[in-house]
């Protein structure tokens, strides 16, 4: 029976609320890998591809426009540019574009201490002290708005 046939008053509705726990292991795959582990030593890497020549972030194994196996990880300098970015509760996440990439990094900016966000603005990463890096994405503690130069 479909609900307008069974319920003709949503008063009539029930519902109730729970909770499922979920625990899960997710494997970054190789692309990944790499991306953590240059990380952790304080880099910021995107795969190439050697048909078309394109970067991306994060990296992939293949390129998603030749579909060509993708071996060659590049450094890509750590500091780019706000694309999008939303605030809530005093805290700023932002996507960060970088020159010559395809893609991007979703993380947390830090606000300025006098002005405001907004598109287009130039940031830096700040990786956390390298006794303090795991190998996955906050090993970047925050990206920061960069002086203008």
């Amino acid at each position: 029976m479909s609900l307008p046939d069974g319920l003709r008053n949503t008063s009539q509705a029930k519902n109730w609320v729970d909770s499922l726990p979920l625990s899960y292991k997710y494997s970054a795959g190789v692309s990944g890998q790499r991306f953590a582990e240059g990380l952790k030593q304080g880099k910021i890497l995107g795969s190439k591809c050697s048909k078309c020549g394109e970067t991306f972030l994060p990296p992939s194994l293949y390129c998603p426009n030749c579909f060509v196996y993708s071996s060659e990880y590049v450094e890509i300098p750590p500091y780019g540019e706000i694309y999008s970015f939303a605030e809530a509760d005093g805290k700023a996440i932002a996507l960060i574009r970088f020159q010559g990439v395809t893609g991007g990094l979703i993380h947390v900016v830090k606000r300025p201490s006098a002005g405001k966000l907004k598109i287009g603005l130039r940031v830096s990463a700040v990786f956390r002290p390298a006794e303090q890096r795991k190998g996955d994405l906050t090993d970047i503690e925050f990206f920061e708005i960069r002086p203008h130069t």
